[in-house]
């Protein structure tokens, strides 16, 4: 087991409490090293490891295998040798696993599920039919802007990656206003929509219509006088599912896959893959207050 030697470091007092004061050098060799993870998280599904290194394999080619962390919280941070490679996942996409959307995002140092993945959702947002003067990463900043926080731009498409708000209604347009001063009704799309629970506050699911389908199948049942009960196999498998799913609780909630870089197969990065890839879209793009 790996470890380190601690001492003793007495925490400061205010007001009769005791406060441990972390100073900018304490934890920047942890944010350094954190830096080029990411965030992956798979709506109204829990993918395995096994399963996460398949869907890395086959958005990229990597130095050395990344490192995959697990949370019981059924999200996980994935760490990459270098931003490169990293930036290489973030920005593929949009994906799927299961008909379910994979949320990525980049690991930041005050990351929490709940604000982060669970309200505030990176999404792929396009803008049929913009002017063609209106490409510019500027001007695209200034579009995702009115919309969240713009991530990342295509700049053959301008499909860029916007986080937004998802537990408010999407906007369909948004109005624009050229150098003459001309407004425009720009129409707004997305590659896929989340679906948000106001009742339990989740999203990838609405109580009201499973409400509604459970009391249809229910009525289905009745008529046809058959009833579905899960049999000792499904039984057995979903017990397995669960000590399985237990048994990769850590004490802090993760648990590590450390793969062997020695044994781990040679690859390509992002940045060596020629004209292709992540060279060919704005990665600076930036929120602009309207």
């Amino acid at each position: 087991m790996k470890g380190m030697n601690i001492q003793f470091i007495a925490p400061i007092i205010q007001n009769g409490e005791k406060i441990v004061k972390l100073d900018l050098e304490d934890v920047e060799q942890e944010n350094d090293k954190w830096r080029s993870a990411i965030v992956l998280y798979v709506i109204g599904d829990s993918p395995t490891i096994g399963a996460t290194e398949r869907f890395l394999r086959s958005v990229g080619k990597f130095l050395g295998k990344p490192q995959i962390y697990y949370h019981n919280d059924d999200y996980s941070v994935i760490r990459f040798s270098n931003l490169e490679e990293r930036d290489q996942v973030l920005y593929s996409g949009p994906h799927t696993v299961n008909n379910r959307p994979i949320i990525m995002k980049a690991w930041s140092a005050d990351f929490t599920l709940h604000d982060e993945v669970l309200k505030t959702i990176p999404l792929w947002v396009r803008f049929p039919n913009l002017p063609l003067n209106c490409w510019s990463m500027k001007a695209l900043s200034k579009l995702g802007s009115a919309l969240g926080n713009p991530v990342y731009a295509d700049e053959c498409t301008t499909e860029s990656i916007i986080e937004m708000d998802v537990t408010l209604p999407l906007p369909r347009n948004v109005k624009l206003q050229d150098p003459k001063g001309k407004i425009i009704q720009q129409e707004i799309t997305y590659d896929w929509e989340l679906s948000f629970c106001a009742k339990c506050l989740k999203i990838g699911h609405d109580c009201n219509e499973q409400g509604a389908k459970t009391k249809d199948n229910e009525k289905q049942g009745k008529d046809d006088g058959w009833i579905t009960v899960l049999g000792k196999s499904a039984a057995r498998a979903a017990k397995a599912k669960q000590n399985e799913e237990q048994s990769l609780v850590g004490n802090n909630g993760f648990q590590s896959l450390r793969n062997d870089q020695a044994n781990s197969d040679p690859g390509t990065s992002c940045m060596q893959m020629g004209s292709g890839g992540v060279q060919e879209l704005y990665q600076g793009t930036q929120f602009i207050p309207i």
